[in-house]
């Protein structure tokens, strides 16, 4: 029986994306820190009060405050952590540190950046900005392709982390199939 809960264990670790999974640490290693910072030992599991010590030491460090967009989701990888060890998820009866985040996020503030879509007239505004060099046209390329290909940016992009050379996840020069739009021919 130990090897199925063994089993259950991994797959339970495995649920959850490696790139998600360093977010956790992430999230950790920034709750420990302040604890560790005042040469405390941090509490695990987490309470309500050491929770809002940790939002309000992290949101008014002196190098790089952590916005209370930031915290809110570290607060959901402590939570969802606390799951995994076997705690109580300790979000269900924590009113004050929802309490606490929320006074952050509205004395520090919250800037909401508008994402707007690429349009085919912003891409044509783009081309006449460009310089000749390899670097704008590569850029205008991936741009055109993204944007008539209705492709997200992690579909076209890859990140410098090891752990995302997956082939499936990104697109190839392979895959890409190019039509001569007046004979619809491949070239």
């Amino acid at each position: 029986m130990s090897h199925l809960v063994a089993k259950a264990n991994d797959y339970i670790f495995h649920a959850v994306a490696v790139s998600t999974r360093n977010s956790y640490t992430s999230a950790l290693n920034s709750y420990s820190a302040a604890f560790l910072s005042y040469k405390q030992v941090p509490p695990f599991p987490a309470t309500q009060d050491s929770l809002c010590v940790w939002l309000v030491h992290s949101a008014n460090r002196p190098h790089r405050p952590l916005k209370p967009t930031t915290l809110r989701t570290y607060l959901s990888y402590l939570s969802s952590l606390h799951a995994e060890y076997g705690f109580r998820d300790f979000l269900d009866d924590k009113h004050l540190v929802f309490r606490c985040w929320k006074g952050i996020r509205r004395e520090k503030g919250e800037k909401k950046m508008i994402r707007r879509p690429i349009t085919t007239h912003l891409i044509s505004q783009m081309k006449t900005k460009l310089t000749n060099s390899f670097a704008s046209r590569m850029f205008y390329a991936a741009a055109s392709l993204a944007t008539y290909g209705l492709l997200r940016m992690g579909e076209f992009t890859q990140s410098e982390v090891a752990t995302n050379s997956n082939p499936f996840k990104l697109l190839t020069i392979g895959q890409i199939e190019l039509f001569d739009a007046k004979n619809a021919s491949v070239t």
